[in-house]
């Protein structure tokens, strides 16, 4: 038996959680460790990996493996707090993956696999389980709960603290980003999480921002003329002050790049939903609930998510990029904090980046670099 468990170990929780990511990594060439604390998780959620893989063997008499499932329910260690800890393991090793090579890639493989391993809980091993062991399964169901907590409220409650779970939760949805998959088919991973945490911490939208503007015409002209006339001040003005290349390095490859251009137009909308989302909407909440709400408060909500917005956008722009967004993300900031909706920035946001999407594909941004600094 012993030789099943560490074949179906091998096979099974060792292809999704280890080989996959690990050739994933290697082929996309994320293979620079860049944040430390991603392997945290990734330890955790091996430690716990083994830990079950034991459970099973030693007190279910069986393996993980469909082909020889364990005779006796599992209902000790970490089986005590999660009816699916493996499960839970494994996607904290993926997250581990992701975060240590900062890979958006792997997030939305996590994603992925998340959503398969509810499915085939729901779908297939929860009605297996009933019609197998019967009453005590019953009894164990309405003891533990499916994934986390031991009753919902707990879950929403730990979620909007800061605790392990809400920390956790902070730092995922920061760092998740936008994934971009191909030829720049961007998703807003870090918004949708943003939405989906307030959504699961019964946490009312319109605290992120998210409430009817009283005209969408006023705020989507204000937001496009705010978005449009910044970025030219940004690089007619600020940047070449700041001794910036004229010419955006990391996105010149899209200069006269029609087939590559509606893709581009997408990444640049999903840019405006997904980072305002999660640096004005979903961080100021969460700032807020630590600094309070006076005016002192937000100038330092403002300055603490703007210098966040601006690191964030150092691996792909360097020192000028994060230049950039730190300044716009001090502008952005002050006029969420002033108005608490989130559609004004939102908008400036998309057509700040179209704009500079325009200058980039009509060879533009020399010219406009150097209109006041020849």
């Amino acid at each position: 038996m012993f030789a099943r468990a560490l074949l179906a170990f091998l096979v099974l929780p060792g292809v999704v959680a280890f080989a996959v990511p690990v050739a994933w990594l290697s082929s996309s060439g994320h293979t620079t460790l860049v944040q430390p604390l991603g392997l945290l998780p990734l330890l955790a959620g091996a430690v716990g990996l083994v830990w079950c893989v034991r459970d099973f063997y030693v007190s279910g008499k069986g393996t993980l493996a469909p082909w020889a499932p364990p005779a006796n329910l599992v209902v000790v260690g970490l089986y005590r707090h999660t009816r699916n800890p493996m499960y839970v393991a494994v996607m904290l090793i993926l997250l581990g993956w992701a975060v240590s090579f900062a890979s958006q890639g792997l997030v939305v493989y996590a994603i992925l696999i998340a959503v398969m391993f509810h499915l085939r809980v729901v779908l297939g091993e929860e009605p297996w389980l009933a019609e197998t062991h019967g009453a005590a399964w019953q009894e164990y169901s309405r003891r533990v709960p499916r994934w986390f907590g031991a009753d919902e409220d707990r879950i929403a409650a730990a979620l909007r603290g800061f605790g392990l779970l809400g920390l956790g939760a902070v730092a995922v949805i920061i760092l998740s980003g936008n994934a971009v998959i191909g030829d720049m088919i961007a998703i807003p991973v870090g918004g949708l999480l943003a939405l989906a945490w307030a959504w699961r911490s019964h946490t009312p939208l319109r605290e992120i921002g998210y409430s009817k503007p009283e005209s969408w015409l006023a705020t989507l002209t204000v937001g496009l003329l705010v978005g449009i006339g910044l970025k030219l001040l940004m690089k007619s003005i600020v940047m070449p002050l700041l001794g910036a290349d004229p010419i955006n390095q990391a996105y010149s490859f899209l200069a006269g790049n029609t087939p590559l251009l509606p893709a581009a137009v997408w990444a640049m909308l999903v840019a405006g939903f997904g980072e305002e989302t999660v640096f004005r909407g979903y961080l100021f909440e969460r700032l807020g609930k630590l600094f309070g709400t006076r005016t002192g408060a937000r100038v330092w909500i403002v300055l603490v998510s703007s210098a966040l917005f601006g690191l964030v956008h150092y691996s792909d722009q360097g020192l000028a990029g994060v230049q950039q967004a730190t300044i716009v993300g001090l502008v952005f900031g002050t006029l969420f904090a002033m108005t608490g909706r989130i559609w004004t920035v939102m908008f400036a946001h998309a057509a700040f980046d179209l704009t500079a999407l325009a200058l980039i594909y009509w060879n533009l941004e020399s010219a406009v670099a150097h209109a006041i600094f020849k």
